[in-house]
């Protein structure tokens, strides 16, 4: 209502005869603000169909119940704040690095939007794996298994990252449009290996989770916001590098971080990752990366079809080393 009907009944387009009344409850100088006032009456609808549910709620206070949940999700809500200084924390230190920060974080924020197609699916894996970490903790498979996620997620996103970045034109064109926007596209692949990064790290991360170690989550995170502070000051200020050293930045904070979790977790909770495996396919997919973006063809309907081609051969090595050899198996949560 407040964002199509209501608007045109004002514009005169229909309904006009509804003007007056409209006129009273509608004003277009609220514009985008009308997108959290019907955000708020679509949730208090809820109220009024869920009011015997919510008289029957006795609130009591029950600190012996509560201390062990703070202890465990305070140092977790520190965490996601500093997270997501880590993510978004450009687009406040921009405004004071450059002389005119709005075409600047239009135009990073550009690139960084394309590398959010990659962090979906990891934000994905995030609320599903937890539960099933947590499921399987307590069975003797569980490091065994916890590794052969691992290894399964990396070459997965991998195949992500090669075919966002390899067919980085394609994608431009159709998410982007204007020419000015494509501008920071060559930091792409460093922002997609950061978030690649930060995906190992979600996974790592379950051992503090699972042990009930959550500080340990915030002390990473902190760290890795004052690496993202002082690659900005240092990097970004620089004029040669610019907005590339906001990119440089998140992948050594989230690099770091994984680094900490890995060798602090394998004393609490050790599994047995294969990273010199991951390595290899990592550095072979930055390798094609690099080498296939110089290429630029004249007539772009080829372009996009080398892009493709060059894809569908990386994911067919990808599955004919690996494809073949992957076999789900459920695992007893029992001990």
């Amino acid at each position: 209502l407040f964002l199509l009907v209501f608007p045109a009944i004002t514009n005169g387009e229909y309904l006009t005869v509804l003007q007056p009344l409209v006129s009273k409850i509608y004003n277009p100088e609220i514009g985008v603000g009308y997108i959290f006032i019907a955000n708020l009456i679509a949730n208090s609808l809820y109220i009024p169909l869920l009011y015997k549910e919510l008289l029957e709620i006795k609130i009591r206070f029950n600190w012996v119940a509560f201390k062990p949940i703070l202890n465990y999700s305070f140092p977790i809500f520190l965490m996601g704040l500093a997270a997501m200084f880590n993510d978004q924390g450009y687009s406040i230190l921009f405004n004071f690095l450059f002389e005119n920060p709005e075409e600047q974080i239009g135009v990073y924020g550009s690139a960084f939007k394309l590398s959010v197609l990659m962090m979906l699916g990891i934000q994905a894996f995030r609320y599903a794996g937890e539960p099933f970490f947590f499921s399987h903790a307590q069975n003797q498979q569980a490091p065994a298994l916890f590794a052969k996620v691992m290894h399964y997620f990396v070459i997965f996103n991998i195949a992500i990252m090669v075919a966002i970045a390899v067919n980085i034109e394609l994608i431009a064109d159709i998410f982007l449009g204007r020419p000015e926007y494509k501008a920071a596209l060559y930091v792409l692949p460093v922002l997609l290996l950061s978030k690649l990064f930060f995906g190992v790290y979600v996974n790592l991360s379950v051992w503090f989770k699972i042990k009930d170690k959550t500080i340990y989550g915030t002390y990473f995170t902190l760290i890795g916001a004052v690496i993202t502070l002082a690659g900005h000051l240092f990097l970004v200020t620089i004029p040669s590098v610019g907005y590339f050293g906001s990119a440089i930045s998140a992948l050594v904070c989230y690099a770091v971080m994984c680094i900490m979790c890995y060798f602090k977790g394998r004393k609490v909770f050790a599994v047995p990752y294969n990273f010199k495996k991951l390595a290899i396919y990592l550095a072979i997919a930055m390798a094609i990366i690099y080498a296939s973006n110089p290429i630029a063809l004249d007539n772009s309907w080829l372009q996009y079809g080398l892009d493709l081609v060059i894809t569908v051969a990386f994911l067919v090595f990808l599955y004919l080393l690996e494809g073949r050899n992957f076999k789900y198996k459920s695992v007893s949560t029992d001990r």
